[in-house]
């Protein structure tokens, strides 16, 4: 058995803010602290290496735990966010057009040829966690995944399927799931079964 440990970054500036986030976006002082909580608890676990998403505010919560772990640090663009369309970076997420590019993602979520502008649907973040998912299935020690927030979502829906996700659940189920700023969510791929199982969803421990 090996265990997959899926991280949220710490908060942001625009997380704080309630900005839409591309990839530079960076940590705000309270993610900062977030993320050196996160890198103590993972002093007590025992994994091999670590994988992260190379936007700003992922690759910095990684190098928190890489840092007090000693433990290498890969950097992925499979483990991005969920592209946003380029026009709504730095907007407000609770402005009237982002709001409708939202709902007309909902609505299109079946159909995997329909992308707003520049931006991915559930069939490009579903691929990309596929990817990961598979390689990580291949390595044989436990291992660390810093990502975002719908990736946190998708990759955990993905385990609960059974990698079997259709868009159509995704829609309906990642709106009832929270996913915390350094959240830690824990998979095992079960040998005896062959495949990944959910073993714990959105930990803050460390700020206990």
């Amino acid at each position: 058995m090996k265990t997959l440990y899926i991280v949220r970054h710490g908060e942001t500036e625009h997380n704080a803010t309630g900005l839409v986030q591309g990839e530079d976006s960076i940590l705000s002082v309270r993610g900062e602290k977030q993320a050196e909580s996160l890198a103590e608890r993972f002093k007590s676990l025992d994994f091999a290496h670590i994988f992260a998403s190379d936007y700003a505010r992922a690759a910095k919560t990684a190098e928190r735990i890489a840092e007090a772990t000693n433990k290498d640090l890969t950097l992925l663009p499979v483990l991005r966010e969920f592209k946003r369309p380029s026009q709504f970076i730095n907007q407000p997420n609770t402005s009237e057009e982002y709001l409708d590019f939202i709902k007309m993602m909902d609505e299109k979520v079946e159909d995997e040829n329909w992308r707003f502008e520049d931006g991915e649907n559930f069939f490009d973040m579903r691929k990309r966690v596929e990817a990961f998912m598979k390689a990580a299935e291949n390595r044989l020690e436990d291992e660390v995944a810093v990502t975002h927030a719908r990736m946190v979502m998708l990759m955990t829906l993905w385990v609960v399927m059974g990698g079997n996700l259709p868009p159509l659940i995704w829609r309906d189920a990642m709106k009832n799931l929270v996913t915390s700023n350094t959240g830690i969510t824990k998979v095992v791929f079960d040998d005896r079964y062959g495949h990944w199982r959910l073993s714990l969803f959105n930990d803050q421990a460390h700020f206990g």
